[in-house]
C-alpha cells in the first residue's frame, strides 16, 4: 500500500514535513475560506454508507447494514444489561443502591447506540429532477422546513465535494481510506455526507461529485512541495 503524506484529522499536517498543505491549488478562492477540520466525532472503522442509483436522475447514500447492526448492538446490550442485571431483582423486590450503577452503565451504551444511529445511519438523497439534495426519506418539496434546518439545500447551492482523512492505494481494493465526505456550499460552508473506515471512499466522493457535476476537492490534492522561497514556517 502506499501511504499518502498527510496525518489524518489534523488541521491538516503532513507526515512529510516537506509537503505543506495548500488548497489554493484547487484554483478556487473559497477553497481557501473553507474549513478542512473534520466534521464529525463519531468515527468508525467501516463503511458506514454505499451508494446507490435510485434511477437516471436520483443518487443516494444509504446506510450500510453494518452501520444499523452497529448502532442496534449498542442499544440492544444496554437493554440486555437491564434485563438481566436489573430485572429478577426488581422482580423480588431486591431493589439495593448498587442497581444504579447498573442502570447508568445500561444507559451508556443506549445513549451510544442512538447517538450512532442518529449520526451515521441517515441516508442522503440527490435528485436532479428535484434539484435537491436532503437527509432522510422525506424530500424538501414534502417538508421545506428541511432547508431551513439545513437538512437539505438545492444541489446548485452546492460549490464541491470535500474529501478528508487519510488514503491510500492497494494494488487490488483501490483506494483505502478512514476518512469523511462533505458537501460545500456556495457561501463555505459544510454539510456532512458520511464516513468511510474501508475501501473505495475516493470512488465514491468521485461518484457524488460527477453526478451533481461540481469539483472533488481531495484533502490529498491540496499538498505540495514546501518551497523555502516562498513558504514560511515556524
Amino acid at each position: 500500500m502506499e501511504q499518502l503524506p498527510y496525518s489524518p484529522g489534523s488541521s491538516p499536517q503532513p507526515f512529510n514535513p516537506d509537503f505543506v498543505f495548500d488548497p489554493a491549488l484547487f484554483g478556487d478562492p473559497l477553497a481557501t475560506q473553507v474549513h478542512w477540520l473534520p466534521m464529525v466525532t463519531i468515527k468508525s472503522d467501516f463503511r458506514t454508507h454505499a451508494v446507490h442509483e435510485a434511477s437516471p436522475h436520483r443518487l443516494e447514500l444509504r446506510p450500510t447494514s453494518r452501520a444499523w447492526a452497529s448502532g442496534l448492538g449498542f442499544v440492544g446490550f444496554g437493554i440486555l444489561v437491564s434485563l438481566v442485571g436489573i430485572g429478577p431483582k426488581l422482580i423480588r423486590g431486591e431493589a439495593e443502591w448498587p442497581m444504579l450503577f447498573a442502570v447508568l452503565f445500561s444507559l451508556v451504551f443506549i445513549g451510544i447506540g442512538i447517538r450512532f444511529i442518529r449520526h451515521l445511519a441517515i441516508r442522503h438523497s440527490f435528485d436532479l429532477q428535484e434539484g435537491n439534495w436532503w437527509t432522510g426519506s422525506v424530500p424538501p418539496s414534502e417538508n421545506p422546513a428541511l432547508l431551513q434546518q439545513g437538512k437539505a439545500t438545492p444541489i446548485s447551492n452546492i460549490h464541491a465535494v470535500q474529501l478528508l482523512g487519510e488514503l491510500g492505494l492497494t494494488d487490488t481494493s483501490g483506494t483505502y481510506g478512514r476518512g469523511e465526505v462533505n458537501l460545500v456550499l456556495q457561501d463555505g460552508s459544510r454539510r456532512h455526507l458520511a464516513f468511510f473506515g474501508t475501501h473505495g471512499i475516493l470512488e465514491t466522493a468521485n461518484r457524488i461529485a460527477a453526478f451533481i457535476g461540481v469539483p472533488l476537492w481531495s484533502e490529498y490534492a491540496a499538498f505540495r512541495a514546501e518551497d523555502p522561497a516562498t513558504d514560511q514556517t515556524d
